[in-house]
């Protein structure tokens, strides 16, 4: 009897794992044009989704480049432990539907795909950024300063509420006391 129950136990298990979840993603249709290239330069990360990852860095920054006609984007953070900075390097498409995808060059693991929907954007201010993958939606709040306009929550609401997607838990970002060495 003990033996049946733990193999009961065990696929039950097994199955509410990964049968009974939803890994799907809300369909999103972007609205208006959108243009990578007014996208060139430093974009900090104000905000972003708590289950990205635990909040153990800060000044973290995206700078978008082009070199040889194409796009390309460095993403930079520093922990706030050891204070070491961390450079990951992707380079960018605009999709067809209006997304934009990056193809990260992560050490070990290879060339590394995310896709990102651009829900709203003023190339001069802030940008409001989601993805969604396996039923996992992140959000990210960009802003071309290291203190964002002070409407930034407001902007971000309205984005999410635009394209009926849920606003995740966000955690604010220190980009505070972030010196220039701290994004080379």
């Amino acid at each position: 009897m003990l033996r049946l129950t733990i193999i009961f136990c065990l696929i039950v298990g097994a199955f509410s794992q990964s049968s009974f979840r939803d890994n799907s993603c809300p369909v999103v249709n972007l609205r208006g044009p959108f243009d990578l290239s007014r996208c060139l330069g430093d974009w900090y990360v104000h905000q972003r989704s708590s289950i990205d990852r635990p909040v153990k860095e800060k000044c973290l920054k995206k700078t978008w480049f082009e070199y040889d006609g194409d796009l390309y984007a460095i993403f930079s953070s520093t922990s706030t432990k050891t204070n070491h900075t961390l450079t990951i390097e992707g380079k960018a498409y605009v999709n067809n539907d209006k997304t934009v995808s990056l193809i990260y060059e992560l050490p070990i693991v290879g060339n590394y795909l995310k896709r990102y929907w651009v829900l709203d954007i003023d190339y001069d201010s802030y940008a409001i950024v989601w993805s969604c993958l396996n039923g996992i939606e992140t959000v990210w709040v960009f802003s071309r300063e290291q203190i964002p306009r002070r409407d930034i929550n407001y902007l971000t609401r309205r984005a999410m509420a635009k394209y009926n997607l849920r606003l995740p838990y966000l955690v604010t970002i220190d980009n505070q006391n972030c010196s220039q060495s701290c994004y080379q």
